[in-house]
Order: C-alpha cells, then sequence, then structure tokens
C-alpha cells in the first residue's frame, strides 16, 4: 500500500484499538469526518462515534430522532482520535509525519502547491478551484479505500466483536458521502442510514 495510505490507515487503527472513551464499547456507529477546512495540503480525518445512551440524551432534549441517529454533529462529545493535527490543535495528537507524506503523495500526483504557490492561486479564483478539486476528488478516494480497509481487515470488529457500520463523509452528507459509504460497508449494513439520507436529502 501506498505510504501515505498506510500512515493514515495504522493511524486510526491504532486509535480505536487503543482509544479509552466510557461507552465506546455501547458504539451503534462510527464515521470518518474528512476535513478540509485548511485545504487539501491539510487534510484531517475525524473518527467519531455515537451510543444509545447519547442518541436518547439528544431525542429527549429535542433532536429529530433519525438527525440524532446518522448526523455526526450530534453525536458523543468527544471523538475516539484523529490524523493530521498540528501540535497548535493538540499536542498530544500531533501528527507531522502525516504531513510528510500527504506533501509527498500529492507531489506525485502533480497536484503538490507550495505556500508561494497556493498565495499566487489565490488571487486566480478559477485556477484555485481547479486545483482544490481535483486534490480533493483524488484524496476522498484515497480516504475511502483506507475506510473500506478498516471494515474488511477486522479491526472494527476486533475493537466491538460486532459489524459496526462506518459513515464516510465530509461536512456535508451529500452523494459522495453514500457513495464512499455504501463501497465501505459490507451489503445490507448501512441500509437504515440509506433510507435516512434518501429521505433527508433527497426531498
Amino acid at each position: 500500500m501506498d505510504p501515505f495510505a498506510e500512515h493514515l490507515y495504522r493511524r486510526l487503527a491504532e486509535g480505536l484499538l487503543l482509544a479509552e472513551r466510557p461507552r465506546l464499547q455501547d458504539a451503534y456507529v462510527l464515521s470518518l469526518y474528512v476535513d478540509f477546512d485548511d485545504g487539501p495540503h491539510r487534510m484531517k480525518l475525524w473518527l467519531y462515534y455515537n451510543t444509545p445512551a447519547h442518541l436518547s440524551e439528544a431525542i429527549s432534549q429535542g433532536e429529530e430522532p433519525g438527525e440524532a441517529r446518522w448526523y455526526f454533529a450530534l453525536w458523543e462529545p468527544e471523538f475516539i482520535t484523529a490524523v493530521g493535527l498540528s501540535p497548535q490543535e493538540c499536542e498530544g495528537m500531533a501528527d507531522p509525519e502525516s504531513h510528510r507524506l500527504l506533501a509527498r503523495w500529492l507531489r506525485r500526483r502533480g497536484l503538490y502547491r507550495s505556500q508561494k504557490e497556493l498565495a499566487a492561486l489565490a488571487r486566480n479564483p478559477e485556477g484555485y478551484d481547479a486545483w482544490e478539486s481535483a486534490a480533493r476528488e483524488a484524496l476522498l478516494h484515497l480516504v475511502t479505500d483506507v475506510a473500506r480497509r478498516l471494515q474488511e481487515s477486522g479491526v472494527i470488529l476486533a475493537r466491538f466483536g460486532r459489524a459496526v457500520p462506518l459513515l464516510v463523509h465530509q461536512w456535508e452528507y451529500d452523494q459522495w458521502c453514500l457513495d464512499a459509504t455504501r463501497e465501505v460497508n459490507p451489503p445490507g449494513l448501512i441500509a437504515e442510514f440509506e433510507r435516512w439520507w434518501w429521505h433527508e436529502w433527497c426531498r
């Protein structure tokens, strides 16, 4: 496997297996949030979860049941682990190796841009958008492969002793989210999520 993909997988797998969260073992769903807030060259991954207990709390506080069940922003407040954080964001989970490997990964695909080049691109909105779209698309494909490996390798099964669906998404649960989540999970495991997605995002 590509060194960057291997790094992402190892960090996520180790974080999931070693995480100490009081209610994590009760999780009915996991989600891998792909964060491009700082641009593709600083992509971060966050692994979230939710539990029946927190779901009941959210519903009792007035949240719509389907959204409380499936939308990660309403889940347990602590993430499981993250990849690509800087020391300023979380010193204990700082991941400079991710930044180095991501830069090399982008460079091999002709998608790396230095800070000077990014500053120049910022003055050319069409050029910046074209680069950002290409880099995002390539990275989203990579993340889907890594997430699928988390399921297929048995890491999730080993952590929970049962099948647990893994959603893959950006902030919005768009069509890519549905397609990637289908690709990542065994057939039938996300049927309930799919029904909610079609009702919520296609009405």
